[in-house]
């Protein structure tokens, strides 16, 4: 039965909006996730024939369970995490899961306790998301994922009883006696929308919902990526894993619009997004094991670093200026080394939303990354392509990809940056024409041309209505 989404949303808090093209948009996502089980399916069967499926697994696992605690800020770095989750203690936790009990007296380090509990909690998620005769979530299953995830911990497993706060948000979570009604229409629109509704639409109104109920003290996210990765293992697609620094801007950016208006399609396609570049990885076990590998033994490049360098003092350099501009950067994300090396090879599943430099009156652009282009590839001394600067700003309507690049008038025709950490590094702006600089120089040039787009209202404003 084809899909309609006229209604498919009812019961939640999420709308289609009238002036989306709603059909195009649920065609991109169902076609996106088509073609993502399907690879998967041909990739599981290289890696097997290669003997190399357990050892991807393993890796993907330990990237998963960092990750969810790292956007958190909680639980070690990833070489410990991987250490950790070779321990005796996350082999005792696992048992003793898979037999019911809980996880106490195992260690009273906290940290440790963040990798083994998500790590028991996301094995019981995948042996029930695979059993044969499971159908749909219940509240109980919810509360004992979150009872796994925060063990040890005296609300581990309860909904909250008193008000909280989310940092930096503008959504305030409902009075704690709601918290049981709304999970239990929660579990209910999700297990009725179990065999019409897209498996990545779901899983992000699921997530959603359960962080906008906020339903515990702590552990929402946590827990809210572990229903999605369950959903995503239930219809055969591989987990959905947010990076802690190269995707957080877009996550928290999309999960803000959910709340504020009601939109989810953006938060989808953080989902689709984050999907394709691990298929992109698996397609490539030898790169994928080789970051791994230089991960755990703390190897950098040192071309990466250079960059990083050279970057850094030019975004010094660019902040410093704008705020005599009165304009305010934010850093909302930053790319890793797995970016940078997808990006050196000419893929976009390396683009990394960067900054957002907004004015008082409501107005925001957003720096991200993306492979160098053609006209400025030619600039760089070394095999291969570099990360640039690209610019967009806000979508109007609701769609998957929130922003869309800039045009020639919104930003005085500035296309692209290059920065190349030669000695000394350079800067390369794409205009119309090729301008390149030093640092500092370039810095300002570049800031004084955008707060001209902004003082000129090139820069549109950020849609803040209601659906």
């Amino acid at each position: 039965m084809a899909f309609d989404p006229r209604g498919a949303l009812e019961g939640t808090p999420y709308l289609f909006s009238d002036d989306c093209d709603i059909r195009t948009e649920i065609d991109k996502l169902t076609g996106a996730q088509a073609d993502i089980s399907r690879r998967l399916t041909v990739v599981i069967k290289n890696l097997q024939s290669r003997g190399l499926l357990r050892d991807i697994r393993t890796q993907t696992r330990s990237r998963e369970v960092f990750e969810t605690n790292a956007l958190e800020g909680v639980g070690p770095n990833f070489r410990t995490t991987v250490d950790i989750l070779k321990s005796k203690p996350a082999e005792i936790a696992l048992q003793r899961v898979r037999e019911g009990m809980l996880l106490d007296s195992i260690t009273a380090e906290r940290k440790i306790l963040d990798v083994i509990g998500m790590n028991a909690a996301k094995d019981l998620a995948s042996r029930l998301a695979s059993s044969s005769d499971y159908r749909g979530i219940t509240e109980s299953e919810i509360r004992s994922f979150h009872a796994i995830i925060s063990a040890q911990e005296i609300f581990a497993g309860k909904y909250r009883t008193g008000h909280v706060e989310i940092h930096k948000a503008k959504h305030k979570p409902p009075h704690p006696i709601e918290v049981p009604r709304l999970m239990a229409d929660m579990v209910t629109w999700s297990n009725n929308s179990l065999d019409i509704t897209p498996p990545i639409l779901r899983a992000a109104v699921l997530h959603a919902w359960l962080t906008h109920i906020h339903p515990f003290d702590d552990g929402n996210g946590r827990t809210a990526r572990l229903l999605v990765n369950m959903l995503m293992t239930q219809s055969g697609l591989p987990p959905v894993i947010v990076r802690h620094n190269a995707d957080r801007g877009t996550y928290l950016d999309a999960l803000a619009l959910s709340d504020v208006a009601g939109d989810i399609l953006p938060f989808c396609g953080v989902f689709i997004t984050a999907l394709k570049r691990h298929i992109r990885q698996v397609e490539k076990p030898q790169f994928m094991r080789q970051l791994f590998i230089d991960e755990m033994k703390a190897r950098g490049s040192s071309l990466f670093d250079a960059w990083k360098s050279a970057t850094a003092a030019f975004i010094e350099q660019l902040t410093s200026a704008l705020f005599t501009y009165r304009l305010k950067v934010e850093k909302v994300g930053d790319i890793d080394r797995t970016s940078f090396e997808l990006l050196r090879g000419g893929d976009r599943e390396g683009n990394v939303w960067f900054l957002k430099i907004s004015d008082g009156a409501g107005r925001e652009l957003l720096v991200w990354y993306g492979y160098s282009s053609y006209e400025t590839a030619r600039l760089i001394p070394w095999k291969g392509h570099m990360p640039s600067m690209y610019f967009s700003v806000r979508n109007d309507g609701q769609q998957m990809i929130p922003y869309r690049r800039v045009t020639d008038y919104e930003l005085d025709g500035l296309h692209e940056l290059l920065i190349v950490p030669e000695v000394p590094a350079r800067v390369y702006a794409l205009f119309n024409t090729l301008k390149s600089g030093q640092i500092a120089d370039s810095a300002d040039y570049i800031a004084e041309t955008i707060s001209r787009s902004f003082s000129k209202g090139e820069i549109p404003l950020i849609r803040t209505t209601g659906i």
